[in-house]
């Protein structure tokens, strides 16, 4: 296999799409971010920083008339039917190629969303739930299956494990460059929330879904943002 520079490994850019089959909205960069787009919350990390903006309650509280329905880690992504969700604001010091900034409407870790249970209509994160060690992933989608109303959806976009590793050998080198990125993340920024913790397959995602008490559970590798083929998306009905 030929070898690769390190500026060659970082990720693409995301293509504008939509979270969910039924709401259409606008896209921007990845959250890998949120990271993707950047991820927030993410575990382990020092120094949870208070964003610009006000907290996921303080903007609902300020807004009863938007439907709870939440981007999470949203980064430089905005979906003008969800409220637009991020941990940390953009750094005009730092450089992250992760993401294009932050665009969020709140500022919340995504550990803890402080909202009653069954207030939550539907959760989408793009490129976030890798950014958390595996224990703490389960941790973060109880809490969100607790949130979720009665018939909400959660909506997850990842990088399959089994996927990126096939994609390792695969003829295209920009098809290899792609998986690559995925096993570390962001290891050139220097920011330690844009790396990758835990890769997912897409029948451990399915399972831990289940066993976090999902009624339904669906997946495929269509996924909206990214790259369809390499990245999974599923969706799960509480």
């Amino acid at each position: 296999m030929p070898q690769e520079s390190e500026a060659s490994l970082r990720p693409e850019r995301a293509q504008e799409s939509a979270p969910t089959g039924a709401g259409k909205s606008n896209q921007g960069a990845p959250p890998q971010s949120g990271p993707g787009g950047a991820a927030s919350g993410v575990g382990g990390f020092s120094d949870v920083p208070t964003g610009p903006g006000p907290s996921l309650p303080e903007f609902l509280r300020s807004n009863p008339d938007r439907p709870v329905k939440l981007h999470l880690g949203c980064g430089g992504m905005r979906w003008h039917d969800f409220v637009n969700v991020d941990l940390y604001p953009a750094d005009p010091d730092s450089v992250d190629s992760s993401r294009d900034g932050c665009i969020a409407e709140a500022y919340q870790d995504i550990r803890s969303l402080d909202l009653p249970d069954a207030s939550v209509e539907e959760i989408f994160c793009a490129h976030v739930i890798e950014h958390f060690p595996r224990w703490e992933a389960i941790d973060i989608l109880r809490h969100w299956y607790e949130v979720l109303q009665p018939g909400g959806q959660l909506v997850i976009e990842t990088p399959d494990f089994r996927k990126c590793v096939l994609w390792l050998f695969h003829p295209k080198r920009s098809k290899r460059e792609l998986a690559r990125t995925q096993f570390y993340g962001n290891q050139w920024d220097r920011i330690d929330f844009e790396t990758h913790r835990y890769v997912w397959t897409l029948k451990e995602m399915q399972t831990a879904l289940s066993e976090c008490g999902f009624r339904k559970v669906r997946g495929d590798h269509r996924a909206h943002t990214h790259h369809a083929g390499r990245d999974m998306r599923v969706v799960a009905t509480k």
